[in-house]
C-alpha cells in the first residue's frame, strides 16, 4: 500500500492560515507572502573554470494583502511621510518610537493536516500602501514589509519525526524532517 495518498490528503490548505498583529488577530489580513533567503556569492577556484560557492547576506522580505477595512495603515505611513525632522528628534529624544515596530505572527492551522505551524516574526517594517480605489471593486492593499529575525515557535510534526514544538528544544540541537518515504506507514 503506497502512503503518497495519505501525504497528500495532509497538504495544508492556505485558507486555513491566520495574522496576529502585535498579539491581535488580523481578520482583513488576507494573506501574507515572504521569504528568508541567504545570499549565495559566487567565488571563482583558482586553476579550474569550477565555481564554489559562500553564504552571505541574509535577507527577509515579504507582503500582506489587506482587505480595507481602516485606515490603520495609512495613517501610520502618512504619519512618518509628513513628520518634520524637530518632531522626529523630539520624539526620540523622550524616548517614543517614530517609526514603530510590528510583530507578526503567522499561523497555518489545517485541520486536515498533522498540526499547526506558528512563525512569529520580530522588528516588522511596513514601507508602501497604495491610495485610491476603483468602482465597483472591492479595496484591496498590498504592503510590503521587511523583519529583523524570526522564530519557528511551533513546528508541523510527520509521523517517524523525531521532532515536536521547537521551541522546547535546548539550544543548540539540530532537528531534521526526514521523508516519511514510500513505505512509511503514517497515521491517516
Amino acid at each position: 500500500m503506497s502512503a503518497l495518498p495519505a501525504l497528500e490528503e495532509r497538504e495544508i490548505d492556505g485558507n486555513y492560515g491566520e495574522i496576529f498583529h502585535n498579539g491581535h488577530y488580523q481578520g482583513d489580513i488576507r494573506s501574507f507572502t515572504g521569504r528568508l533567503a541567504i545570499e549565495r556569492r559566487e567565488i571563482p577556484r583558482a586553476g579550474t573554470n569550477g565555481l564554489v560557492y559562500r553564504r552571505g547576506r541574509i535577507s527577509r522580505d515579504g507582503s500582506i494583502t489587506l482587505g480595507k477595512v481602516d485606515s490603520r495603515f495609512e495613517a501610520l505611513l502618512i504619519g512618518y511621510a509628513n513628520m518634520s525632522e524637530d518632531e522626529k528628534r523630539r520624539r526620540r529624544g523622550q524616548g517614543e518610537p517614530v517609526f514603530p515596530d510590528a510583530q507578526l505572527l503567522i499561523k497555518l492551522d489545517d485541520p486536515d493536516s498533522w498540526g499547526s505551524e506558528e512563525i512569529q516574526l520580530f522588528n516588522v517594517k511596513f514601507w508602501e500602501i497604495g491610495l485610491g480605489f476603483t468602482p465597483n471593486d472591492m479595496v484591496e492593499r498590498d504592503v510590503p514589509v521587511t523583519w529583523n529575525n524570526e522564530q519557528l515557535v511551533h513546528a508541523i510534526p510527520r509521523p517517524g519525526n523525531l521532532q515536536g514544538d521547537l521551541a522546547t528544544l535546548p539550544t543548540g540541537d539540530i532537528t531534521t524532517f526526514p521523508a516519511a518515504g514510500r513505505d512509511a506507514n503514517p497515521v491517516i
